[in-house]
């Protein structure tokens, strides 16, 4: 005889819970109860209501926001905005390329100060839950939880079930997201070749690097300058051993005085040391073409240069 599922009462089969429920509770909105039955995270399990003495007590987090849940890892709200971030993916992409875009992401938000953007995190798990549902794979489903809780730092909080100050952390959370909203801070955008980048202007660029099949690297260190360390926004290699190439930087943010500063310093190495740049200034037009025309032309006129030096 098929069981009932326990969440919404669909027919079940052999276990307890249907198939869109089992989808629910691998995105997380539905968990086990202490009891050892399934209920949905946003409400209270029967058992509960049996206890009318005993006052329910939220003893987890949401890893993404440290909000107050019943049970999972999400709370209803980071788990709507992981739903509709879910939709806005690419569906078509191969089992290989959600996993590689998954990867590229996560290292992505280790390397910058944009690990603080929780739509980033959930964009983790919606990447998950597309190999899970549409390619049957579940590896990722089964990291996505403790990758997202290392780099939250709430993995311990919620294994453990301890709530002591998450008020206070769920507001410092809350307030740093304001932070960077009120600063306009961008998502992340995605060029051809996987990169994540900060804006247009630099998904604009990358893709003509790559679709020039010009070899690059994307917040690369520079190399030679002794006085301090610097990274610039490409690195185009030249020879074999790549240790001579190109630089680009795409100016931007110019009515900040430290930005300013940091430009001025990072040219004057720049001319110093005798290394190759590509700049493209704020007010330089947007278009593909008149970047694509810009860098080629510059790519090829350092290319030959160092190269007869070579």
């Amino acid at each position: 005889m098929s069981k009932m599922c326990q969440v919404c009462g669909d027919k079940s089969g052999i276990y307890p819970l249907c198939c869109e429920c089992f989808r629910a509770r691998d995105n997380g909105l539905i968990d086990k109860c202490s009891c050892g039955k399934w209920c949905k995270v946003d409400s209270e399990c029967e058992c509960s209501s049996k206890q009318e003495s005993t006052p329910t007590k939220e003893n987890y987090e949401c890893l993404t926001c440290t909000s107050k849940i019943l049970h999972g890892v999400l709370c209803k709200d980071c788990y709507k905005e992981m739903a509709s971030i879910r939709d806005s993916i690419d569906k078509n992409m191969k089992s290989f390329e959600v996993r590689d875009y998954y990867f590229n992401l996560k290292n992505y938000i280790h390397r910058t100060y944009w690990s603080q953007n929780t739509q980033n995190y959930l964009k983790l798990y919606a990447l998950a839950s597309i190999a899970k549902d549409i390619h049957k794979d579940s590896s990722l489903t089964d990291r996505v939880v403790k990758d997202v809780s290392d780099m939250t730092g709430n993995y311990e909080a919620h294994k453990s079930g301890r709530i002591n100050d998450s008020e206070s952390i769920a507001t410092n959370k809350q307030s740093e997201r304001l932070d960077l909203e009120n600063e306009k801070t961008p998502g992340f955008l995605r060029a051809l070749d996987g990169h994540f980048v900060r804006s247009e202007l630099e998904q604009v660029i990358d893709n003509v690097l790559y679709t020039n099949d010009i070899s690059h690297a994307y917040q690369k260190k520079v190399i030679g300058i002794k006085e301090r360390s610097m990274v610039a926004d490409w690195f185009i290699p030249i020879g074999r051993r790549g240790h001579h190439g190109i630089y680009i930087e795409a100016w931007g943010i110019e009515n900040k005085e430290d930005y300013l500063n940091n430009k001025k310093e990072k040219l004057r190495l720049y001319e110093k040391y005798n290394i190759c740049l590509i700049e493209i200034q704020k007010d330089d037009p947007k278009d593909s073409q008149w970047l694509e025309g810009h860098i080629l032309t510059e790519y090829e006129k350092y290319k030959n240069l160092i190269m007869s030096k070579l």
